[in-house]
């Protein structure tokens, strides 16, 4: 197997194919004494991937570009780069007609899902049971997320899309109504004819339709066309000069918590979350179970809470359509901005959600535009991105997922986390030790973080910190393992042991061992083994040691002779 300092070397000849270096030159480059640089030089002319010359008083190396050897080894060096090629922002997957076959999800977690999400304001619980079926036909293993369809208004089933033209007129009617004006759009709230007033705006579909309230009558609100475009059945609809008191916890939210439980789901979307009580209510509905929440700041109002709301969670989505639709667009860069630092500073994850490739909806590429979009959220620390109509109703679902696997690897490859620090405050013993592990990693060149965690609060306050090493998440626990899938930077593994607060040798030993059978680490890697030892309470870290792989497995193979 490629040692780790091969690598090295092999990944420096691969990028200057026609270069020539010394063994000083390599001793630099790996950090290692002219004497180890010298014998590893030697092993690889030895395989014959490498040849040396003499270039006046000193020896250079080349790559043999002729030996077969070097194709085999390059081979094996593109394997090993594959299985550590941990892309660390988090993919969210929406399933629906496009992609509802095991085969193609399966594909979907291939090409870098990592979370499928069900969206709750399309079809019945009878449905949502057919998609989890299909989920975990395609992977046991893939968390899942369903959004409650909450108080958001919405337009009625319509018998046909409808194209409309900038400077028409067109009517909306309360769906109560809908059967005494067959003409106008049913919208699914009682009495809207009494909110709405002459020059109020309309925003339809995450704001790319807009419409201006000419006038009412006959509870008829009749409106002017503000562009053109297609309007489709269940669009949101939104009133962004109205502030709405939305119902917080809903007979059909307590249906579909109930419904989360039973089919033990991972995490339940909350929709326009306005405030902490909101949050608290779905909590306290919860009880025991270990659903997380996901509350979705999509309004003004959760954009002045989202302190208390970003408290109260488990974490939080951003989603930019209704956000658009609620409150000013041109806001919305900024809202975004703020809310992913708030989240890393209180260690919560945080989803950047829709129109993140819309254009490959119908088309096989993205836009440039788009590409910038989903750069600058990896780049803010978003945790997860999340894509809707790209992946349920799109032509291209495979080619998405693809599409966004290759821009946030191409980001996190040249991203420089090194400043999101300043944006976290020192609370307590575990935010100064997360932040001395991101710190140990940046600058002592550890290759692995092995995080023991039961519940996967130690892997989630170090993930805050964005640092170089994966995180690699050892826990017992089923469901946290599928849990921690969302966090930036973590790769869970399941351990048949459980954790307790020891952090004991014998649980460190099982867990190094355990990742080398799964060749998440080599035996010249250094890791830093991270955990709680001994704490009075929950949700605190307090160990960091830091070994090399093959050293300290000697060490606990002497340790186990003499007892």
């Amino acid at each position: 197997m490629i040692t780790k300092n091969q690598k090295k070397i092999l990944e420096f000849f691969d990028k200057n194919k026609e270069h020539a270096v010394n063994v000083n030159q390599i001793a630099r480059l790996l950090n290692i004494s002219v004497g180890s640089a010298h014998k590893i030089m030697q092993e690889l002319k030895s395989q014959k991937v490498l040849i040396a010359k003499k270039l006046g008083n000193s020896i250079v190396y080349k790559l043999n570009q002729m030996h077969p050897s070097k194709d085999a080894m390059f081979s094996e060096l593109k394997t090993l780069n594959d299985k550590n090629n941990f892309k660390k922002t988090k993919i969210i997957g929406t399933i629906g007609p496009a992609c509802a076959d095991p085969l193609i999800i399966k594909q979907m977690l291939n090409e870098g899902m990592n979370v499928a999400r069900i969206n709750g304001s399309h079809g019945d619980f009878e449905d949502h049971e057919k998609a989890i079926k299909l989920i975990r036909t395609a992977s046991q293993d893939v968390p899942i997320l369903i959004d409650m369809p909450g108080s958001k208004i919405r337009l009625g089933d319509l018998p046909q899309d409808l194209e409309i033209k900038k400077g028409e007129e067109i009517s909306f009617i309360d769906i109560d109504f809908k059967d005494n004006f067959k003409e106008a759009l049913p919208v699914n709230y009682t009495n809207i004819h009494k909110i709405l007033k002459p020059t109020n705006k309309i925003m339809i579909d995450d704001g790319n339709l807009g419409f201006k309230v000419k006038e009412i009558k006959n509870k008829l609100i009749i409106c002017e066309v503000l562009n053109d475009g297609v309007i489709k059945s269940r669009k949101g609809f939104h009133m962004p000069d109205l502030q709405l008191e939305y119902e917080e916890l809903t007979k059909k939210d307590l249906e579909f918590i109930n419904f989360a439980i039973k089919n033990d789901l991972d995490f339940i979307g909350v929709s326009f979350t306005n405030n902490r009580g909101h949050i608290t209510k779905i909590n306290n509905a919860i009880g025991e179970d270990n659903l997380k929440v996901i509350a979705k700041i999509e309004t003004q109002r959760g954009v002045d809470n989202y302190k208390e709301i970003i408290e109260e969670s488990y974490g939080i989505m951003i989603d930019r359509g209704d956000l658009g639709g609620e409150t000013s667009p041109e806001t919305i860069p900024k809202v975004q901005k703020k809310i992913i630092n708030e989240c890393n500073n209180q260690g919560k994850p945080i989803i950047i959600a829709t129109q993140l490739l819309d254009s490959m909806i119908e088309n096989s590429v993205p836009k440039k535009s788009e590409v910038s979009d989903i750069a600058n959220a990896v780049l803010d620390g978003a945790s997860a991105l999340m894509l809707s109509a790209e992946t349920a109703v799109g032509a291209y679902p495979l080619e998405t997922i693809r599409v966004l696997t290759r821009v946030i690897s191409t980001v996190e490859d040249e991203a420089d986390f090194n400043g999101i620090e300043e944006g976290i405050k020192i609370r307590n013993l575990t935010d100064s030790i997360t932040r001395s592990i991101k710190q140990i990693v940046n600058e002592g060149d550890v290759d692995k973080i092995i995080s023991l965690t039961s519940g996967g609060y130690s892997a989630r306050m170090i993930a805050r910190y964005k640092p170089k090493a994966p995180i690699i998440a050892i826990t017992h626990d089923k469901k946290v393992q599928r849990q921690i899938k969302l966090l930036w930077g973590v790769f869970p593994v399941l351990i048949t042991e459980k954790l307790d607060n020891s952090v004991s040798t014998n649980q460190k030993s099982m867990a190094i061992n355990l990742c080398l059978k799964q060749e998440l680490i080599s035996l010249d890697d250094t890791i830093l083994i991270n955990g709680a030892v001994f704490p009075n309470h929950r949700k605190m870290t307090n160990l960091i040691e830091v070994h090399n792989v093959k050293e300290v497995l000697n060490f606990f193979a002497e340790e186990n002779k003499n007892d």
